[in-house]
């Protein structure tokens, strides 16, 4: 092993937080051709009738809950930081996807609005190679901007998408995963941002399957694979079921 295989491995293992609890156990590996992986996994249940399932989180029907208090208390984001944040969520959407947030022509056609993950999904990272993530995980909380399409017979694209529709229901994210990685005052927050690869189709259940590039200051460009397929238990309560594979890079390079 190089050194400086060495020192990225050191680097990583402290910032994910390698902990005295979790020496028993082996590092996971690094697939071949990738830097970096990471899996992620939601499988808390969600009661459709709790609009404000922890302090400070409000405004939640299912999986999503009103964004403010990610951006506020998660990311610590001020007025200005999140003024910017929001006008580079909208350049994105119009760069990529060719829809301009504040068009006249959408309005009641699109919604485009702030969110965070229910922390009642339980959301949480169980593995992230070479470093040693305890069988409870680390918690995950994830928040941003989508854009939903709700006209019934969709809206036409632009940007990368030129020539395509977008079907009602259609759903684009620009956001950030935070990771909270070890406990109490000694935990740290890992980063990342998420920006939808093309629009994803909510399905009549609920189910949704979503592509993301990845962006990580250390890491660089990722790719993220997200499949929610929440499950009815009761009439109100939800079985969460969420996957999401994340590497860096995207594809696999020769080493």
């Amino acid at each position: 092993m190089n050194a400086k295989k060495i020192l990225r491995n050191a680097i990583l293992a402290i910032s994910l937080g390698w902990m005295g609890s979790a020496s028993a156990m082996s590092p996971t590996p690094t697939p071949e051709g990738f830097d970096h992986y990471m899996v992620l996994m939601a499988a808390g249940v969600l009661d459709l009738a709790e609009p404000n399932p922890a302090p400070g989180v409000t405004g939640c029907a299912g999986l999503f809950c009103d964004g403010e208090f990610f951006q506020r208390e998660i990311m610590g984001r001020d007025d200005a930081a999140l003024a910017e944040f929001t006008a580079q969520a909208a350049a994105f959407f119009e760069d990529r996807f060719g829809v301009w947030v504040d068009d006249p022509a959408l309005a009641g056609r699109i919604s485009f609005g702030l969110f965070m993950t229910n922390p009642d999904w339980q959301y949480r990272m169980y593995t992230s190679s070479d470093s040693r993530t305890p069988a409870a995980g680390w918690p995950v909380r994830d928040g941003g901007y989508v854009l939903m399409v709700l006209d019934p017979d969709g809206i036409a694209l632009g940007g990368e998408f030129e020539g395509s529709v977008a079907p009602a229901g259609s759903v684009m994210f620009y956001g950030n995963y935070n990771i909270l990685i070890g406990k109490g005052a000694s935990a740290d927050e890992l980063v990342m941002l998420f920006k939808s690869s093309r629009p994803a189709q909510i399905q009549a259940d609920g189910s949704v399957s979503l592509l993301c590039e990845l962006e990580h200051e250390q890491w660089g460009s990722g790719f993220a694979a997200v499949s929610v397929a929440n499950v009815p238990l009761t009439d109100t309560l939800v079985q969460g079921v969420g996957r999401n594979v994340l590497t860096f890079p995207r594809y696999p390079v020769a080493r």
